[in-house]
């Protein structure tokens, strides 16, 4: 009965330890946050590809969702292929490098992250970039992936 015991009492440690290891701390959110926005920002860029956009989707995890509740859009990997792909074939990517997202602020939880904003982005009518106010996006993490995200802004509201 004892060497059961301890069998069972193996087999857990070994799974809490893995489970353990799938958690994206504090640091990890940083990286894949950063990389998210950095990957978004050379898809809006002037003379993007489609391999920015492959580039972009493939560090996100393979079942990621976008949810923007304010414009509709809700996507998983395939829908957002085609959403920026669409956009790209019809000339709508055109910012400068000094356009850029900016995180100002994360708030970390356990697989999950609030970050505050601001996007610099090229204004047609004006050809000047320009700034918005502070944003909200809500992420969340699997397998040390994004694996959701939850844009919260309205160009109105600006």
């Amino acid at each position: 009965m004892r060497k059961y015991i301890l069998g069972l009492l193996s087999c857990f440690i070994i799974t809490t330890n893995v489970a353990a290891d799938e958690v994206c701390d504090n640091s990890c959110q940083t990286q894949l946050i950063t990389t998210y926005y950095k990957g978004i920002d050379n898809i809006l860029a002037k003379g993007s590809t489609a391999d920015d956009i492959e580039q972009f989707l493939s560090s996100l995890h393979p079942d990621v969702h976008y949810l923007h509740p304010e414009y509709q859009a809700d996507f998983d990997k395939v829908a957002w292929r085609k959403a920026f792909t669409g956009t790209m074939k019809n000339g709508g990517f055109n910012n400068p490098k000094e356009a850029f997202a900016l995180v100002k602020k994360i708030i970390h939880g356990y697989n999950y992250a609030a970050v505050e904003k601001v996007d610099r982005f090229f204004n047609v009518k004006t050809s000047k970039v320009i700034e918005t106010p502070p944003r909200l996006a809500i992420f969340s993490f699997k397998d040390k992936k994004i694996f959701y995200i939850r844009d919260h802004w309205y160009h109105e509201a600006e």
